[in-house]
């Protein structure tokens, strides 16, 4: 098969996830899970740490951080555009809706999306 012929298929990264302490474990979300390579805060001994440090375990692993702390690290994503994005989530949601809303969310992002960018879910 000749170059013209070829299908060209586009690969994006999957991103990776880290979950905030106010969620369960990524076992609570296995599409989501299956999809990104996720992470628990407490995966990286970080139960209890402030929102800062939180947010630079963010940075360092180069994670896109979902929080139900919408108010907070907000503000740390507003404050520093080059950090990994921040996902809000409502606390109304139930982890089935999470799972598949965030999963949904998380395969629509372009990599430049990845970075200082603040999405928020709801039902």
């Amino acid at each position: 098969m000749n170059a013209r012929h070829q299908r060209q298929t586009r690969h994006h990264p999957k991103p990776k996830i880290l979950l905030d302490e106010s969620l369960p474990g990524r076992d609570k979300f296995p599409q989501l899970n299956s999809y990104c390579n996720c992470k628990h805060v407490n995966e990286f001994s970080l139960n209890g740490a402030t929102d800062p440090v939180v947010y630079d375990k963010a940075i360092t692993e180069k994670r896109i951080l979902v929080t139900f702390n919408i108010k907070d690290f907000k503000k740390l994503v507003i404050d520093n555009s080059s950090g990994p994005s921040v996902i809000g989530l409502s606390t109304r949601l139930s982890y089935e809706q999470i799972d598949k809303k965030v999963l949904s969310k998380v395969k629509n992002l372009t990599e430049s999306e990845f970075v200082g960018k603040y999405f928020s879910i709801t039902n």
